[in-house]
């Protein structure tokens, strides 16, 4: 199942360290300084989402999460999640252009990624001293792609319940409270948008 994460505002894939003076947050990036969200963390996030609505729908029985996610303190899963990355036509020809001098790491960085201040606010409204911070920040507009693997084909309520949880998906990454890391995430097959499509399957079955 391919998912595709279109970012409607800036967002901060934050990886906890400083790489310089000027920046005192640096987002996740490849070897080229490509951004990108670790499967891992999507993963979560997607559980997160998926455990409402089954709550919602099927009550106090987990039984269809945890046949995807796993237990909480196990590794048994269904699924497997890819890092969050460009299309990988996008990533092969920047190589390329790397590759070929026709443009810099450097390039592809501001490319990709802006640079913001931020600062605590006081309960009058004043700036609190000593919290000012640069922070790196992902462009919004820019698409990230998630491979979701699985061992066996998934039944319509196990894709409908992906599906319903990728819809309701709203951020991810650090400072949502800003109104950072805003998503519309989609399933995507043969280069269409079929969320709503399996929605609809999902709707039959269980209503």
């Amino acid at each position: 199942m391919l998912v595709e994460i279109e970012l409607i505002s800036e967002a901060i894939f934050g990886n906890g360290e400083a790489t310089t003076s000027f920046v005192d947050m640096e987002v996740l990036k490849d070897e080229n300084r490509l951004p990108y969200f670790k499967g891992k963390t999507f993963k979560g996030k997607l559980r997160e989402e998926a455990e409402f609505i089954n709550q919602y729908l099927f009550g106090e029985d987990n039984t269809l999460i945890e046949g995807l996610f796993g237990k909480e303190d196990g590794n048994d899963t269904k699924l497997r999640f890819s890092d969050c990355k460009l299309d990988e036509k996008i990533i092969n020809n920047i190589k390329y252009g790397i590759k070929k001098n026709i443009f810099t790491q450097d390039d592809i960085e501001k490319a990709f990624t802006d640079v913001r201040t931020f600062t605590s606010i006081n309960d009058d409204g004043v700036s609190e001293k000593g919290t000012l911070r640069q922070s790196r920040v992902v462009k919004k507009g820019i698409k990230l792609y998630c491979t979701i693997n699985h061992k066996e084909e998934l039944t319509i309520k196990e894709k409908g319940i992906i599906a319903c949880s990728l819809s309701s998906l709203r951020n991810i990454g650090t400072m949502e409270s800003r109104g950072k890391g805003q998503v519309i995430c989609r399933v995507i097959e043969n280069n269409q948008d079929v969320t709503n499509k399996i929605i609809n399957e999902f709707e039959k079955v269980v209503f």
